[in-house]
């Protein structure tokens, strides 16, 4: 039997997501940015697929495009879980849970949900 951890309601939404796997300027390194779809979003994380393996543990900068947002959201997550997708070939399941980090938009990301959650009530 599982037992649900989740604090927040998932809320189905594909939107576009880009992770900052590597910063610029770490090590002479240009940056590495993959982009990808969400799969389910919640105030306090998301669930997207990658095209590669992501490191469980890594704390990442994630800048999200919602709908009616003018500008995208900057956030810091932290992989909680990574594993291979059944339904997709070369695509990967993560998870992310979302931190409460400075300069981050965390408070305007959980506004944006709360209003999403309202309407579809």
């Amino acid at each position: 039997m599982s037992i649900e951890k989740r604090r927040h309601e998932r809320l189905s939404f594909q939107g576009t997501i880009f992770i900052e796997l590597i910063s610029p300027g770490m090590s002479g390194h240009d940056g590495e940015v993959v982009i990808c779809k969400t799969i389910d979003i919640s105030q306090s994380g998301l669930r997207v697929g990658v095209d590669r393996e992501l490191t469980v543990g890594a704390i990442l900068q994630i800048g999200v495009d919602l709908l009616d947002a003018e500008d995208t959201l900057y956030l810091a997550g932290e992989v909680r879980w990574c594993g291979p997708d059944d339904d997709a070939e070369d695509r990967w399941l993560v998870g992310f849970e979302l931190m409460n980090a400075n300069d981050s938009d965390i408070e305007a990301w959980r506004a944006a949900l709360t209003e999403m959650d309202g309407e579809k009530s």
